[in-house]
């Protein structure tokens, strides 16, 4: 399966390199800040695993024997939107690391240490934000690029436009959850799981291969619904690694999320099963902005001593038969990809970063 991904990463890598290539000269000419950006957009991205990318070309490929191409371009175009999301992710979280090297808003930050800038950590913040909004043009411009039929073309926008808003949204509320003290409803987690993160690494790129292949929108939803369960299993996933991880594993601190208060079922399964003192220092240690080596190994300790993990592994387990059931059910025209898709949720399960 990682077979196919890291195929479609490396062709990504290839387009992305040519495109950032071409726009080198024209943003070279505006200042010196333009080369340098891209420079490090083109690195940043290239960094990660592009499994949003490889869904666009896996769904394109699971209807279509056609030229890639465009499903690469729509590929790349997700990858930056990615790019975008975790550097801005990474300023309001204040995360100084990401994939085990400085974060792209800190690495401004040290540039401004260096020239002994009076502020440097809002040098950093406010390059930062510019540099994830022009990933967020970018990949727009990488969509508009494809010569796809112009209806698909503009399909495939206003189906990235759409979603992004929906992230954008889905983000603010978990701002907004990170400074409550008691934990939200547990439907809501589920809908801040599905459209801040689910929707848009899953059911996004599954259904653009799709719509760049030629399929209707009956088949588009019934990928949507893969896709949504995918995305849920892949936060859960996300928090349980972000909790016991290593690491030297997920390139950043453990317990980082915790540190800013991240409304999980983890932490929801918690207050509602905690005796009064537990849940007293699981407050304190939520609210405080500063979390220890210690005050992690009490909140899994916890999590363990209450069976939480088992009560959230039922969950996940119940979203796993679904999504099985779907995949199997799912009409394709070239079934020897779906063992792919099959081995992705395998991944997901599987992986620990």
């Amino acid at each position: 399966m990682m077979d196919f991904f890291n195929s479609q990463k490396k062709n990504i890598e290839l387009l992305l390199k040519e495109f950032f290539s071409k726009k080198q000269s024209s943003f070279r000419e505006i200042n010196k800040w333009g080369g340098d950006v891209l420079k490090r957009l083109y690195s940043f991205t290239s960094a990660g695993k592009m499994i949003r990318g490889g869904l666009v070309v896996l769904f394109f490929r699971l209807y279509s024997k056609g030229n890639v191409d465009d499903a690469l371009r729509a590929g790349a175009a997700m990858e930056l939107f990615q790019s975008a999301f975790l550097i801005h992710d990474d300023i309001m979280d204040r995360d100084n690391m990401r994939r085990g090297k400085p974060s792209f808003f800190y690495q401004y930050g040290l540039l401004g240490e260096r020239n002994a800038f009076s502020d440097p950590i809002h040098f950093g913040e406010s390059m930062g934000i510019c540099a994830g909004d022009l990933s967020f043009f970018l990949g727009f411009e990488m969509l508009s690029s494809m010569k796809a039929n112009p209806e698909i073309v503009r399909r495939a926008i206003d189906m990235c436009t759409e979603e992004i808003g929906f992230v954008t949204i889905a983000q603010m509320q978990d701002v907004y959850f990170g400074n409550l003290k008691e934990s939200p409803e547990e439907k809501d987690i589920l809908k801040l799981y599905l459209y801040k993160t689910g929707r848009y690494t899953f059911s996004l790129p599954m259904k653009l291969g799709a719509l760049l292949a030629g399929r209707d929108e009956e088949i588009l939803a019934k990928i949507e619904r893969i896709g949504n369960l995918l995305g849920i299993i892949f936060q859960i996933k996300d928090d349980e690694i972000g909790l016991f991880g290593e690491e030297s594993e997920i390139g950043k601190p453990v317990g980082s999320d915790i540190k800013e208060n991240k409304k999980s079922f983890y932490l929801y399964y918690l207050e509602k099963s905690a005796s009064t003192r537990q849940r007293t220092r699981l407050k304190n240690i939520l609210t405080s902005g500063k979390v220890s080596v210690k005050d992690i190994s009490f909140i899994r300790d916890m999590i363990l001593e209450l069976e939480i993990n088992k009560k959230i592994n039922t969950k996940m387990n119940e979203m796993i038969s679904q999504s099985r059931t779907l995949i199997e059910e799912l009409p394709v025209s070239y079934p020897e990809y779906r063992g792919i898709l099959e081995g992705l949720l395998d991944y997901s399960l599987n992986r620990n970063k």
